[in-house]
């Protein structure tokens, strides 16, 4: 695993500064006196959000994303890719969504990538369907990491 430590990122252009705890996932985000706050970081996203999958056995008629049994996967290679691009763009945490993220075939392995390879924070949004006992696992894995 990558090293962990507080990693402070200054955007003196926008009047802000970050300080991000890479073991506890603690972001905070200053202003600079008299400095606005700014609607988004000109460098590039603190936080990413990803679809890994559209694939959900619960196919409700309200879901945004039209999710259901007919929904693909992103492959392992595109999702390491993307990651590949977002530890240079310095993103702090992703959030894994969907459909039903856990569901997905590579999911552990994705959750594992993510912290591990990548020192990223992932999160995930699931409906419970498909928590598994290997998912669980990861997922309690990846929380030990945190302080």
């Amino acid at each position: 695993m990558k090293t962990t430590g507080i990693v402070v990122n200054q955007y003196p252009s926008q009047s802000y500064k970050t300080i991000f705890n890479q073991s506890s996932g603690l972001l905070i985000r200053l202003e600079d006196k008299m400095g606005a706050d700014p609607f988004w970081c000109s460098y590039g996203p603190e936080l990413m959000d990803i679809s890994i999958t559209n694939w959900c056995d619960k196919g409700c008629s309200h879901c945004y994303k039209k999710s259901n049994v007919s929904g693909t996967h992103l492959s392992l290679e595109k999702y390491t890719t993307i990651l590949q691009q977002a530890a240079k763009m310095r993103v702090f945490q992703v959030a894994l969504g969907g459909g039903n993220p856990n569901q997905h075939p590579d999911f552990c392995k994705m959750l594992k990538l993510t912290r591990e390879e990548f020192n990223i924070i992932p999160s995930y949004t699931t409906n419970g369907r498909g928590l598994c006992e290997d998912v669980l696992s990861a997922t309690k894995k990846i929380a030990e990491l945190w302080p």
